[in-house]
């Protein structure tokens, strides 16, 4: 079942950031991810609008999304680091079975037991 990363970023250090975007990009890709959303205009409908950048990624099964995060290169993680302040968090896919299942979502932050 599919699992998803929700990423939400202010960007520091652009510079950084750029190198950051090409390289996590093409890691993500060979970990089999695919970004759902990056970046772009936000229109909200309700509440404030996130600070920053937000990413949605979509990975094939909820240890593909874990492993990706868990084994980013170490390099990739140095140039993240100072480059954006961030937040991540995971999701899986449910079916819902009816709309009142809609009111049941808690996501957790990678690394957390699910």
């Amino acid at each position: 079942m599919a699992a998803y990363v929700i990423y939400q970023g202010q960007v520091l250090d652009a510079k950084r950031y750029d190198e950051y975007k090409t390289k996590g990009a093409a890691s993500i890709l060979s970990a089999g991810g695919r970004f759902l959303v990056r970046g772009g205009d936000v229109e909200v409908l309700e509440g404030e609008a996130p600070a920053g950048r937000t990413v949605l990624l979509e990975f094939p099964t909820m240890q593909a999304a874990l492993n990706w995060y868990r084994s980013n290169d170490t390099a990739i993680r140095k140039i993240r680091d100072g480059a954006a302040r961030r937040t991540y968090v995971r999701r899986r896919r449910h079916r819902l079975k009816s709309p009142s299942r809609l009111h049941s979502y808690r996501p957790q932050r990678l690394g957390d037991a699910h």
